[in-house]
C-alpha cells in the first residue's frame, strides 16, 4: 500500500478547534503608495513571524487570504498565546518603520465545531471568528464569549468584556471580549510561562494479598494515563521506571522531583468478582486535596468508573474540553473487562523487549481482538508488537511482520480514521520499511490530532536519522525528551538520537546515546551493534569487539550479509561505515 492516509483527506469530518482570522489594516491604501515594498513586508513578516509562531504554538494554516490568514489551533490557549505574540512581534517590526508604512492587523478568535473538508474549514465557528476580525480594530484581538470561557483565570485577566454585537449572518448576538495592555512586555512573558496544566497518574497501590493483581492495579492507572493523553490541553508526564518508586505518602517530594501541577494517585483492592479502588487528585500550589472518589462494586462495571473518574479530572483543572469531546474520545475504548485484560496482560510483556515475551503479548492481543473487535488499542499495540518483531527479527521473515503491522493499523483506523497514536506507529512501520516520506506525513498527521503525542517525536528521531537529516533528528528528539521525558519509551528516543549521530559521525555522542539506551533496555539489540560499529570507527578495536560479543547474545542470527540485505540507513556512506565498523568489531 503506498497511499498514505491524512487526518483532514480520508473524508470531511467534524473537529472542536480554535478558529483565528487575521487580516492587514489598510491593504489597499498601502498598495497604492508601494506595491512592491508591501509585498515584501508582507513576505518578510509571513518567515519571520508568522512560519515560525505557528509551528511554535502548533497551529496550522489552513489558507492564505490575499492580506490575511485562517488558522486553526488544537488548543484555545495555543490560539490566544499565537495572537498576542503575532501583535507584539509586528509591533516590533514596526518599530524602525515610517509611519506611513507602518503594517497592522487585525484578529479575531472564536471556539466551535468546525466541518474539515479537503484543505479548508467551514462552520459557523469560522464564520464568527471572520465577523470578529471583521469588527476589531487595528492591532487588537477580539474573541467570543466562548473562547473567553474556556481559558485559564490566568489568561482571562487579559481579557475584558467590550460588548454584545449582533454579527453579520450570525444569528443570535455574540459578547465581545477584547484584548487589554497588548503590549506589555511582563504580560506576554507570564504567557509563555506555561501553556497547559500537567498532571501525572502514580501507579495505583494493589492492597490486595494477591500479587497477581498487580498487573490490574497498575493497568488501571496505565489506562488512565491513556485516556488523558488523548485530550490536547492537558500535559501528561509519564513516569520512568525510577521514578514509580516514588513514595506516594510524601506529596512534597513528588511534586519538587517531577514540577507537575497536579498528581492522581490510588490504590485497588480486588476480591473474587469485586473491586474496591480509592482516587485522589491533589494540586501543588497549595498541596490540597482538591477531589476524592471510592469506587466499591463488581469488576464488569470499572469501564465506567473510569470514564468518571477521567472526566471528574478535566474538570476539576478547568479543562476546555467539552463533555461532548470526552465522551466522543472515551467510547473508543472498550466495554469488555476480558478483551481489556489481555491487553493489560500483553503491554506488561511488550515492554520486556525479548522473543518469548514478545509471542505471549501477541497470543493476548489476538485474544483481546476475538473477544471485542472494535477495541483499537488491541489492534495498534498488536501492530507495534509485529514492528519490533520485524526489527529484531524474531519472525520467520520482516517483510510479513510489518505487512501484517500495516493490516492492523488499517483495522485500526477504521474503527477511529482521526486517532493520533494509530498514525504514529503507522509512521513508524513505514518508517521501518524505509518509505521515509511516507513515515514523514504520516508522523506529521499524527502531530496535528495531538501536538502533545511523545511516540509521534520519538518515531520522527529514526525516520530522520535514517536519511542523514541530523538537524531535524535531532530537534525531534528534543521535543520528543520535553513531551515525555518520564515516559517509559524513553530508551527509543536515544536509540533514534544514536542512529542520527552515526550517520553525522560523531561517534562519540553515538556511543554516550547507545550506552543510555542499553542502561534503560538492556535486552535492546540495536545499542550494542550500533555502539561495536562507532568504537570500531573510533580505532577502539578491543572496545568493539567486547560490545559485538554482547550484542550477538541478543541476535546470534546476525551477519554482514544479512545487514547488507536490510540496511536502516538511506545513504551509501551511511551504510559503509556501518559494515565497515561491524566487521573490524568481528561479525562475520
Amino acid at each position: 500500500m503506498n497511499d498514505v492516509l491524512h487526518p483532514d483527506t480520508i473524508s470531511s469530518h467534524r473537529s472542536l478547534s480554535a478558529v483565528l482570522v487575521s487580516d492587514m489594516v489598510g491593504y489597499s491604501r498601502l498598495m497604492q503608495i508601494d506595491p512592491l515594498y508591501l509585498r515584501e513586508q508582507f513576505k518578510l513578516i509571513n518567515n519571520q513571524i508568522i512560519l515560525p509562531l505557528v509551528k511554535n504554538y502548533n497551529g496550522k494554516i489552513i489558507k492564505t487570504m490575499g492580506d490575511g490568514h485562517l488558522l486553526k489551533f488544537y488548543s484555545i490557549h495555543n490560539a490566544v498565546n499565537y495572537a498576542l505574540n503575532f501583535q507584539q512581534s509586528v509591533n516590533n517590526f514596526n518599530k524602525e518603520i515610517p509611519e506611513e508604512k507602518k503594517i497592522y492587523f487585525r484578529i479575531g478568535i472564536n471556539l466551535g465545531e468546525v466541518i474539515l473538508e479537503e484543505n479548508d474549514i467551514f462552520g459557523d465557528a469560522v464564520n464568527i471568528a471572520s465577523r470578529l476580525e471583521g469588527q476589531c480594530e487595528p492591532k487588537k484581538i477580539l474573541i467570543s464569549k466562548l473562547a473567553y470561557e474556556c481559558l485559564d483565570s490566568k489568561a482571562r485577566e487579559n481579557f475584558k468584556f467590550l460588548e454584545t454585537k449582533q454579527l453579520k449572518n450570525i444569528s443570535n448576538p455574540v459578547d465581545v471580549y477584547v484584548c487589554k495592555n497588548l503590549f506589555l512586555e511582563e504580560q506576554l512573558e507570564n504567557n509563555k510561562e506555561k501553556l497547559l496544566p500537567s498532571l501525572v497518574v502514580l501507579p495505583f497501590a494493589n492492597s490486595s494479598d494477591d500479587e497477581e493483581q498487580n498487573y490490574l492495579a497498575e493497568g488501571i492507572s496505565e489506562d488512565l494515563i491513556s485516556g488523558l493523553i488523548k485530550f490536547k490541553n492537558l500535559s501528561v508526564e509519564q513516569l520512568s521506571m525510577e521514578n514509580k518508586v516514588l513514595n506516594a505518602k510524601n506529596i512534597l517530594n513528588i511534586f519538587n522531583k517531577l514540577k507537575v501541577d497536579y498528581i492522581v494517585q490510588g490504590s485497588l483492592r480486588k476480591i473474587s468478582n469485586r473491586i474496591r479502588i480509592n482516587i485522589n487528585l491533589i494540586e501543588s500550589k497549595n498541596k490540597n486535596q482538591i477531589w476524592s472518589e471510592k469506587y466499591d462494586g463488581k469488576v464488569d462495571n470499572i469501564f465506567d468508573f473510569q470514564d468518571e473518574v477521567t472526566t471528574k479530572i478535566l474538570s476539576s483543572i478547568n479543562s476546555e474540553l467539552t463533555l461532548f469531546e470526552i465522551d466522543q474520545t472515551l467510547s473508543k475504548r472498550t466495554k469488555n473487562f476480558d478483551a481489556w485484560q489481555y491487553y493489560l496482560k500483553a503491554l506488561n510483556r511488550y515492554y520486556k523487549m525479548n522473543k518469548n515475551d514478545h509471542l505471549e503479548a501477541v497470543k493476548f492481543l489476538q485474544q483481546s481482538i476475538k473477544l471485542d473487535n472494535n477495541f483499537q488499542l488491541s489492534h495498534i499495540t498488536l501492530a507495534r508488537c509485529y514492528i519490533n518483531s520485524a526489527f529484531h527479527a524474531w519472525g520467520s521473515s520482516a517483510k510479513d511482520d510489518l505487512e501484517s503491522a500495516e493490516e492492523f493499523l488499517l483495522e485500526a483506523l477504521k474503527i477511529d480514521k482521526n486517532n493520533a497514536f494509530a498514525f504514529a506507529v503507522y509512521g513508524l512501520q513505514k518508517c521501518i520499511n524505509r518509505l521515509f516520506s511516507e513515515a514523514e506525513e504520516l508522523l506529521n498527521s499524527s502531530l496535528e490530532l495531538n501536538p502533545n503525542l511523545h511516540i509521534a517525536y520519538t518515531n520522527l528521531i529514526p525516520t530522520y536519522a535514517f536519511q542523514g537529516k541530523f538537524s531535524l533528528a535531532q530537534d525531534a528528539f528534543k521535543k520528543a525528551m520535553n513531551v515525555g521525558q518520564k515516559d517509559p519509551d524513553k530508551f527509543f528516543n536515544y536509540i533514534g538520537i544514536m542512529h542520527a549521530y552515526f550517520s553525522n559521525k560523531d561517534y562519540k555522542e553515538c556511543i554516550n546515546s547507545a550506552n543510555k539506551a542499553i542502561i534503560l533496555q538492556p535486552n535492546f539489540y540495536g545499542g550494542y551493534f550500533i555502539k561495536a560499529s562507532a568504537l570500531a570507527n573510533q580505532n577502539k578495536v578491543d572496545e568493539s569487539k567486547e560490545t559485538l560479543k554482547k550484542g550477538m547474545i541478543l541476535m546470534p542470527r546476525l551477519t554482514l550479509s544479512s545487514t547488507l540485505r536490510n540496511p536502516m540507513y538511506e545513504r551509501e556512506d551511511d551504510i559503509s561505515r556501518l559494515i565497515k565498523g561491524l566487521e573490524i568489531a568481528g561479525l562475520k
